[in-house]
């Protein structure tokens, strides 16, 4: 079992995210496992402590609430988990924006569908072939990664592996003050003491390992 992952709208382990997009208030939740195939040989290889990992997100347009949420999920990522590469897929507005704050990368060329929908593939195909880090984890855009992330995944004594998660849900109505070290303690302690779990079918991310 992993610790929380935390997302805008929904926090899981290591994660939460906000659905306040859903029309509600700001809902965060926590996600209490990780969803991931990872060959671990390569980071004893490089004598690194911890995975290297390429997280990426096809973000909605970042207005209303629905910026604040984003806003919230994908600083964590960057903040969490030290040396990540984080890469925002398609067009939408503020991403491009999004991605120069963190210096992340931008990949804006995503097909669509007839309704201007983003397609899944698309975006895994291009991340696939530009990704940096050895393992490659997609998270919706509302899910928040607290610190202990990356220990999370080292903790899987296998050279191949699935990990799922729970989250769980809180509402959330502020932006996380990422600067202060004692915000994932903070968020945590406020999840287990106002949030619930969400359902078996609340997987927000997953990855795989790229080598």
């Amino acid at each position: 079992r992993t610790e929380p992952v935390v997302s805008s709208g929904s926090i899981g382990s290591p994660g939460f995210c906000d659905d306040s997009q859903a029309g509600a208030a700001a809902a965060v939740s926590l996600c209490l496992g990780l969803f991931c195939f990872v060959r671990r040989y390569r980071w004893r290889r490089r004598g690194k402590g911890w995975p290297l990992i390429t997280f990426f997100s096809i973000p909605k347009p970042f207005t209303g609430d629905i910026a604040r949420i984003q806003q919230n999920a994908i600083r964590s990522w960057a903040r969490s988990v030290p040396g990540c590469e984080v890469i925002l897929c398609g067009k939408e507005h503020g991403v491009a924006e999004m991605a120069a704050e963190i210096q992340a990368r931008h990949l804006p060329d995503i097909a669509c569908n007839e309704l201007g929908t983003p397609i899944i593939s698309s975006a895994f195909e291009a991340v696939q072939h530009s990704a940096r880090q050895d393992t490659l984890c997609y998270l919706n855009a509302d899910i928040i990664l607290l610190p202990d992330f990356p220990a999370a995944v080292t903790r899987i004594a296998l050279r191949w592996y699935l990990a799922v998660g729970q989250r769980w849900d809180l509402d959330l109505h502020t932006i996380l003050n990422l600067r202060d070290p004692a915000w994932a303690e903070a968020l945590r302690c406020d999840v287990e003491a106002r949030g619930h779990p969400h359902g078996p079918e609340g997987i927000e991310y997953f990855g795989q390992a790229l080598f």
